[in-house]
């Protein structure tokens, strides 16, 4: 029997030849590699990039294969598509209605592409489709709250893994939709060059102080912040045990008192039991990426330390709280600074509300972990109350029982002075001195 050449296989190699053969001016290399994509032959490489020389000779029919191509690949994991590719609505269009499935697990579209609502709701179809997503990524100026709102309820839905979300500098303004829809798999929301407003910190920090909060990183990176948006986080703060950063970098209103309030959510130095109860998750915050600001480096040097012993310690049974009292409130010139940085008035006897069975044991971490010279610093206010924790009446009694004894012997001394026994008395009183050595002479 003669071979007979699948007419399918034939039409879609004209396809292909029609979007990316040499007339189109598709680079070779190129278009090797949309073919290995296409016959699901990728030599094990998972990546496939839409780069923007190429992008721009792309017909809508190109996008169109594009689509269909990646759907099809079992082997790709990473689809990303460059800077000012010239994404329209209508190429996104075309690109995600055959990009209705895939195995990818990570998918980022760059900035200067000018997709907006239209194109938004193209990916509706392939983010369902995709149980295996995890990342998205959209860096788009023409984005706007709109797409930002389409896009959360899109990932509301149970069978969304996606767990990391990354929109920058999309133009979003309102995120409210947050506090109706929160997609249930969602540890890093990253909205870096977003001028949220100061309702979106508000939802922000409703969604950190839900109990059921999943947000490992947050990312309000020149997102606007001043101060009082900076309160609003840090307080939101206060009790969760979920998030690990936060970077409030590039965000020039943020001023000494919002990075007071950042150190003071985690190393409170007002009291003993402040520092105690301060934040213990946090392991890296964020203030400034530049060394010129030397207000919030200051300040970033504190807090970096403070996150360092979170990411160090194991907060277990306050493990991690022990450890910021012992090397914070225990250490006196480090005390001096954090309370001059968080505007505290240092008291002088930092145990003041310490019982005073457990000063003994302080003085010794003192002594153990910052020497004499902080152990002198320590005693110094902290004598009255040690002398009080001396059981005064066991004392006195202790004393008045050695008198007697010693009276009681001086009686018998001379009892046989009187006696006229001198010898015997010189005895005695050698007996009494104990070591041999000593003796009294009698006149």
């Amino acid at each position: 029997m003669p071979y007979l050449e699948d007419p399918n296989r034939e039409e879609e190699e004209q396809q292909f030849h029609q979007a990316f053969g040499e007339h189109t001016g598709v680079t070779t290399d190129y278009r090797n590699a949309i073919h290995s994509i296409k016959d699901n032959n990728n030599n094990g490489i998972s990546w496939f990039h839409v780069d923007r020389v190429n992008a721009n000779l792309f017909t809508n029919q190109a996008w169109t294969l594009i689509g269909r191509y990646v759907a099809n690949n079992t082997k790709l994991t990473v689809f990303t598509l460059a800077d000012s590719c010239n994404l329209t609505d209508v190429k996104m269009t075309s690109l995600f209605t055959e990009l209705v499935k895939s195995s990818l697990h990570h998918v980022y579209i760059g900035m200067n592409n000018p997709f907006g609502i239209e194109g938004v709701r193209s990916m509706i179809p392939f983010l369902a489709g995709s149980p295996l997503l995890s990342q998205l990524g959209i860096k788009n100026s023409n984005f706007g709250s709109d797409c930002f709102e389409l896009l959360i309820q899109s990932l509301h839905r149970e069978s969304s893994r996606v767990s990391h979300l990354y929109l920058l500098n999309c133009s979003i303004t309102d995120i409210s939709v947050l506090e109706t829809y929160t997609p249930q798999n969602l540890c890093k929301l990253e909205l870096k060059d977003n001028n949220i407003g100061g309702e979106g910190y508000r939802t922000l920090a409703t969604l950190l102080q839900k109990e059921a909060s999943t947000l490992t990183r947050l990312s309000l990176c020149n997102t606007g912040m001043g101060d009082e948006e900076t309160d609003i986080i840090t307080n939101s703060l206060k009790n969760n045990v979920t998030l690990e950063e936060l970077d409030l970098a590039l965000n020039a209103d943020i001023s000494e008192k919002g990075c007071r309030a950042c150190l003071k959510l985690l190393n409170d130095i007002s009291s003993i039991e402040n520092t105690y109860k301060s934040n213990h998750t946090l392991k890296k915050l964020t203030l400034t990426n530049e060394h010129n600001d030397k207000v919030k480096s200051i300040y970033q040097f504190f807090i970096k330390d403070a996150c360092e012993q979170n990411q160090n310690g194991l907060n277990v049974l306050g493990s991690i709280g022990r450890a910021k009292v012992i090397s914070t409130q225990l250490n006196s010139q480090r005390r001096t600074k954090l309370c001059k940085l968080q505007g505290i008035e240092e008291e002088s006897n930092v145990f003041v509300n310490i019982e005073t069975i457990l000063l003994p044991r302080m003085l010794v971490l003192i002594a153990v972990e910052h020497g004499q010279s902080d152990l002198y610093t320590a005693l110094k206010p902290t004598a009255p109350d040690l002398l009080s924790y001396v059981d005064r009446k066991a004392m006195i009694k202790d004393m008045m029982s050695s008198l007697t004894s010693e009276l009681s012997i001086l009686e018998k001394r001379l009892a046989l002075i009187e006696l006229g026994d001198i010898n015997q008395a010189v005895v005695d009183g050698g007996k009494k001195d104990g070591d041999g050595e000593k003796r009294q002479r009698i006149n």
